[in-house]
């Protein structure tokens, strides 16, 4: 042990003010490591102790921030940390938010953040604010960083550490970033984003129109429509999203103005997977009609059968497809009201217009017929939309066909959770 003295000049500082000595130290060989007390002949002040390590400058290191490593704590309760020991953000999956985008094991969270972007951002942002916090903390404690206030609050302290990361984050933020999520997406697609609300059934959706595809070629399903079987058709494709599960749903417009709406794509890993199969095999189609009722104002109208997913309960058949009546029109989620002159109207704000008008307008199934006497479904309800509305028509697939069969699930899953 070597101790020495040094003499601090007897010079007046202002308030608040403190005084730095340097001092110089030389190692005679790599991995030198030992202990430096400063002490004080004022009984007042307390002594303070730092560690000295003299390292090879040469040698190669992985650095300070090394990467990250999968943990499991049930008890403890941050979600990530920094460790110096192997220079590691340590990111917890027993935390629920964590587990949510990164699954329950180190497998799970390795693969996801291999392959989607969402897991890739959230592992760099968390290494980042995990990493920084700690550089933050030390350099305060090793007083590299003051504060400007002499004896800050809890808050001003706070406030500028959390200022002090960020502004470390602006200058390596982009290279962590990039180590772990390099491929970013940045260009979106589609037209607006508009809301869907079915307050009833308790589902939210987002939605918007992604870039429409021009003689597309319909999938191998469509082979059982004779009607368009082999012909290309310009394909618009609306993209939704509610909480658990993400689809689209397809457009498609032959020859004629003849459209037919199904699934053109889903997640198939989300909540409603065990009935998104059977979605998925249904079909609407829109066409325009032998005659228009005259209570139809619609421009270009084209009109579908209103058809109502419904729970079968069988165990290889969940859903069934019921044709409504008009007078089971309170079946339609959002159900729309009908007026003194017995004809429906839409009262929601999703089928309405800028103007008030309806985008959706209903009949009865023999006013669209030239010879109306076909008994078996006289009484059945059609709706109609203009064709220059494939978004409409795409909603409605989703009001008749999804909706119910989402909120029968959900039903059943409380009963028996």
């Amino acid at each position: 042990m070597h101790t020495f003295e040094i003499e601090v000049p007897d010079i007046p500082l202002d308030k608040d003010a403190y005084r730095k000595i340097p001092l110089t130290f030389t190692a005679s060989e790599d991995g030198f490591e030992g202990k430096l007390t400063a002490s004080s002949s004022d009984p007042g002040i307390m002594p303070t102790k730092c560690e000295i390590i003299i390292e090879n400058e040469n040698k190669p290191s992985g650095g300070l921030l090394s990467g990250w490593k999968v943990e499991y704590e049930l008890d403890y309760p941050m979600y990530a940390w920094y460790e110096k020991e192997d220079t590691k953000v340590h990111i917890n999956l027993a935390i629920p938010h964590v587990r949510a985008i990164l699954g329950k094991n180190k497998r799970e969270a390795e693969s996801r953040c291999d392959e989607l972007q969402e897991a890739q951002v959230f592992v760099a942002t968390t290494m980042m604010e995990a990493f920084l916090d700690d550089v933050v903390a030390r350099l305060y404690d090793s007083r590299k960083e003051t504060f400007d206030q002499t004896n800050p609050t809890f808050q001003q302290s706070h406030d500028a550490m959390i200022k002090k990361r960020q502004s470390l984050s602006k200058d390596i933020g982009q290279a962590i970033l990039e180590s772990i999520a390099p491929n970013i997406r940045t260009k979106t697609s589609g037209g607006k984003i508009t809301q869907m609300d079915f307050k009833k059934e308790n589902i939210q959706f987002k939605l918007w129109d992604l870039e429409m595809q021009i003689d597309a070629i319909p999938p191998i399903s469509f082979n059982e429509l004779k009607e368009f079987r082999g012909n290309p058709a310009d394909l618009s494709i609306i993209h939704f999203e509610t909480k658990g599960q993400v689809f689209e749903v397809g457009v498609y417009r032959f020859e004629d103005d003849r459209f037919v709406c199904c699934l053109h794509n889903y997640d198939k890993d989300g909540k409603y997977k065990v009935i998104m199969p059977e979605i998925d095999n249904l079909k609407q189609i829109f066409k325009p009609a032998s005659n228009t009722p005259g209570s139809i104002t619609l421009e270009d109208p084209v009109f579908s059968s209103v058809k109502i997913t419904t729970w079968a309960g069988k165990h290889d058949k969940r859903l069934r497809v019921l044709p409504l009546t008009y007078d089971q029109y309170t079946m339609i989620p959002q159900t729309p009201i009908l007026n003194h002159s017995n004809i429906l109207l839409e009262d929601s704000s999703d089928w309405v217009d800028d103007e008030g008008g309806s985008l959706i307008q209903y009949a009865k199934h023999n006013s669209v017929l030239k010879n109306q006497n076909d008994e078996k479904l006289k009484d059945n309800l059609v709706s109609f939309v203009s064709k220059k509305h494939p978004r409409q028509m795409a909603k409605m697939f989703v009001r008749t066909k999804i909706i119910p069969a989402f909120a029968d699930y959900n039903d059943i899953f409380k009963r028996f959770r």
